[in-house]
């Protein structure tokens, strides 16, 4: 089993980023479920908890298992590896990533994963 953790930063203007907002604590477990393919992920942070430019997916697969390839036309993307291991697919590219290390994928690359420890 793989478990991931990946954000994704939004560009904006500096005027939004002068907006103070109250710090909240949010648990892995109160994340929105989604579903990439056979890939069971959580929507951590996201606009409907007041993001304006990150979220924060946390997702858990089983070897085999494939994050489809996608694109971020306007955000950055770190993939942050915490137990197992995978290749970071880009194109027909692929690159192997495994607990401890973090990939970061510049806006607008296409990119995936694909689980690849038991």
């Amino acid at each position: 089993m793989i478990r991931i953790l990946s954000t994704a930063f939004l560009f904006a203007s500096p005027a939004l980023l002068c907006h103070a907002q109250t710090v909240r604590v949010l648990r892995f477990s109160e994340g929105q479920p989604f579903h990439m393919g056979n890939v069971t992920a959580m929507r951590i942070i996201q606009p409907g908890v007041g993001a304006r430019q990150l979220t924060l997916n946390y997702s858990f697969s089983q070897s085999g298992s494939e994050f489809a390839q996608h694109v971020h036309d306007y955000s950055d993307d770190t993939i942050l590896v915490l137990e197992g291991q995978a290749d970071l697919r880009q194109g027909g590219t692929r690159t192997p990533v495994s607990a401890g290390t973090c990939a970061f994928v510049p806006a607008g690359q296409i990119h995936g994963t694909i689980t690849t420890a038991p």
